[in-house]
């Protein structure tokens, strides 16, 4: 015959499996996503493409030239 159980030693019980459960995964979680940071901060996994790291934008990039200045109408000759 099984003995009964005690409702707040199951409810503890449950409750500490679930804890587990939870805290396991957002660890494993955040030591996946701590490997992925290393191997990207290491240089072994690109974050972006060639096309964002090159500089081609600005380097093409010549500015307008300045406009002339004009000089104030009382000094105009006329």
């Amino acid at each position: 015959m099984s003995s009964p159980t005690d409702p707040r030693a199951e409810y503890r019980q449950h409750m500490q499996r679930r804890q587990t459960t939870v805290i396991g995964t957002v660890l494993a979680i955040m030591a996946g996503l701590v490997v992925i940071g290393l191997l990207v901060w290491t240089g072994l996994i690109p974050l972006s493409g060639p096309a964002f790291s090159r500089d081609e934008a600005t380097e093409a990039y010549t500015p307008p030239p300045a406009p002339r200045p004009t000089p104030p109408p009382w000094t105009s000759r006329g």
